[in-house]
């Protein structure tokens, strides 16, 4: 009966250290899952970065063209058509068949509509729009992958944490397993201690027997221990090795994302010294048309002088005449009513003379 209740509980003892050898298992099993998707996620994240960079460019790029062609744009329709007329002429100077001129003068007409043409704080606007949604975007991504960071992490020690107590419960077990072996040899040994009649060869065979007993024991502990040991070894060189592959990974992405970052910010400077150079063309080309404008606006108000100046002296001119025509005029009545008072008295004296001597007969 008692080597049934030894039987029963080595049994429940070698399925207890089975199920722990399998939920051991399934836990580095785990264990390697959830580092391998921590080491995706750190790979997305550096993929993440270079997108990022890839959508700022294409942003800043936009802002840069929006603005510059805005800031390019002359005051006046005369030196926006200018500016189309002068690109067209070098481009149709570049195609000896002058197939490109018609495709010009229909982009022409299709951005001089005044529907096509936007303001410079709408086009802003939407440049800002379209970087605050990428930055948004950008925070929203990091904020979700550091949560799935964090969660992965603390699983990961979960696991770990769950790992060594099950092994510490295994080596309990383990300890408890060879404790019953020992007392259920000891109970052997006290039975054929109790057999033997002779208490010397008892006391022999138990001597023997438990020197054999522990030297077992040690060799067993030994094995064990040296498995232990070479297991753990492996299991800390495989870190370090994925440690060491994740490190390679990172210092890869960082270089070609510093890479990346280089390329981006020498077609950014390319592009800004393109536009640079057109805006001060542009401006050149803007301040020539401003110096003639000028140029004929002082030649227009010189002209304008001279009309005027020889305006004012055919004025004077023709005021001095009219005045010596009224002056003669003047002398002209005068010397008329001069003589025709001279005629009326002239008259009256003949008149007088006449009537004298037919009033003294009256009288």
């Amino acid at each position: 009966q008692i080597f049934d209740v030894f039987d029963q509980e080595e049994s429940l003892t070698a399925a207890l250290e089975a199920e722990q050898e399998r939920a051991i298992a399934s836990l580095m099993a785990e264990q390697e899952d959830l580092e391998q998707q921590l080491n995706n996620v750190s790979d997305d994240d550096l993929l993440l970065g270079v997108d990022d960079g890839s959508e700022l460019e294409e942003s800043e790029l936009s802002t840069t063209k929006t603005s510059s062609y805005f800031m390019s744009l002359p005051g006046d329709q005369d030196d926006k058509d200018l500016s189309l007329i002068d690109l067209s002429r070098d481009d149709n100077d570049s195609d000896p068949d002058g197939k490109s001129r018609t495709k010009h003068q229909r982009l022409y007409e299709k951005l001089s509509t005044p529907s096509r043409i936007r303001p410079l704080s709408e086009s802003l606007r939407e440049a800002a729009e379209r970087q605050a949604r990428a930055s948004r975007k950008r925070e929203t991504l990091r904020d979700e992958k550091a949560r799935k960071l964090h969660e992965l992490t603390q699983r990961v020690n979960e696991v770990r944490q769950w790992k060594e107590e099950l092994i510490k419960a295994r080596k309990t077990t383990i300890e408890i397993k060879m404790q019953r072996a020992e007392e259920k040899r000891q109970y052997l040994l006290l039975l054929k201690a109790k057999k033997a009649g002779d208490e010397d060869l008892k006391g022999q065979e138990i001597a023997f027997i438990k020197c054999l007993q522990q030297e077992n024991r040690r060799q067993t502990l030994k094995e064990r221990y040296q498995k232990e040991e070479q297991y753990k070894q492996y299991l800390e060189e495989e870190r370090v090795r994925k440690h060491d592959e994740h490190k390679q990974k990172e210092l890869a992405a960082e270089n070609r994302r510093k890479e990346l970052e280089a390329i981006r910010q020498t077609r950014l400077n390319e592009m800004q010294e393109k536009w640079k150079t057109k805006e001060r063309m542009i401006e050149q080309h803007l301040s020539e048309k401003r110096k003639q404008k000028q140029t004929a606006a002082i030649a227009k108000q010189k002209s304008f002088q001279k009309k005027r100046a020889e305006r004012v002296e055919y004025l004077q001119t023709s005021t001095v005449e009219l005045k010596k025509k009224l002056a003669l005029k003047q002398e002209e009545s005068a010397r008329r009513h001069i003589t025709q008072l001279e005629e009326i008295r002239r008259k009256a004296v003949e008149m007088s003379t006449l009537r004298g001597p037919s009033a003294e007969d009256q009288y």
